[in-house]
């Protein structure tokens, strides 16, 4: 007797199969990574326009108790002018010297005693203090960042 051999084509299918699941399995690790990639570019730009935005407003704070106020309430028209703070001023170091654009605004807020200030400082109840709100915003890509700080200078 001659036995004669016929494939049925399970092995064929089988393989198929496995391919087909492998292939599902890598096209969605690659979504994963894709959409992990640009959460980590969003969250980048995110820190880069915070940090643009802080060095903003630090470079006002540390001027304006060097800066003349004028009487209708605005601080002088140095600051009313757009500034670009270097991202490694010491503070803050990059690779390479970028310079990420902060543009600051301060308003003077005028006079204020010291009993309707909480300020943890030294200034006796008859002081007074000069109460200053600086606005900054930092802009990194579509990333803005705006920071509003609020604080007081002692009155001599």
């Amino acid at each position: 007797m001659s036995k004669k051999t016929h494939q049925s084509g399970s092995a064929l299918i089988v393989s198929l199969i496995v391919l087909l699941l492998v292939t599902i399995l890598g096209v969605s690790s690659m979504q994963s990574t894709t959409i992990q990639e640009r959460m980590t570019g969003n969250t980048r730009q995110s820190h880069l326009s915070f940090h643009a935005a802080e060095a903003g407003v630090r470079a006002i704070e540390s001027q304006l108790p060097l800066s003349p106020v004028d009487c209708n309430g605005f601080i002088s028209s140095f600051f009313n002018d757009p500034q670009t703070i270097a991202v490694d001023s010491g503070q803050f170091v990059t690779p390479n010297a970028n310079e990420l654009p902060a543009t600051f605004h301060s308003a003077y807020c005028g006079p204020m005693k010291k009993e309707f200030i909480n300020l943890g400082s030294s200034l006796t109840n008859q002081a007074f203090s000069e109460i200053y709100t600086v606005v900054s915003v930092g802009s990194v890509g579509p990333v803005e960042t705006r920071l509003i700080s609020t604080f007081a200078i002692e009155v001599n």
